[in-house]
């Protein structure tokens, strides 16, 4: 299937076009990584499930999304079960409080 560009849309030979998508508003529970996150005992009943930690490297990792992440990243449980480690810049840019 050859594929063109014209004027910022995609289109093929079968004239299907690109459309275009929005992230759904959803909400997720999150917690940030601190210093603290590693001091604790391990294994810590506050810790997420599917998620490793390290307190000798004091890095996490996320198993099922293979994110790592440090002091000052978020780790995010999705409604999907999983969770993944992102960055304190792109945490910010994605979610929001949600007050209540």
């Amino acid at each position: 299937m050859a594929w063109a560009w014209q004027q910022r849309k995609v289109t093929s030979n079968n004239e299907e076009q690109m459309q275009r998508f929005r992230h759904k508003p959803i909400e997720v529970e999150a917690v940030q990584i601190t210093a603290a996150t590693f001091d604790s005992p391990h294994p810590n009943p506050e810790h997420v499930e599917g998620v490793e930690y390290d307190p000798l490297a004091r890095t996490v990792i996320a198993l099922e999304s293979f994110s790592i992440g440090g002091a000052g990243d978020w780790i995010v449980c999705l409604p999907t079960g999983s969770a993944v480690i992102l960055p304190a810049d792109k945490f910010a840019e994605t979610y929001e409080l949600v007050e209540g």
